[in-house]
């Protein structure tokens, strides 16, 4: 790949490249890493009911 098509892939110069770049991992991020919402408790198991002998 020659220098000049990577460069008219991504818009031009270095700075739009890095800007490009930081501004599309910046929501990527936020997506993986989600807001702490509620704890959601650990399913309970269902308790059997007592066996009468």
């Amino acid at each position: 790949m020659r220098q000049t098509n990577k460069n008219r892939r991504t818009g031009g110069t270095i700075t739009q490249r890095i800007r490009a770049l930081f501004s599309s991992a910046k929501p990527k991020h936020k997506v993986a890493t989600p807001p702490p919402k509620e704890p959601t408790p650990p399913p309970k198991e269902p308790t059997p009911p007592p066996k009468e002998p």
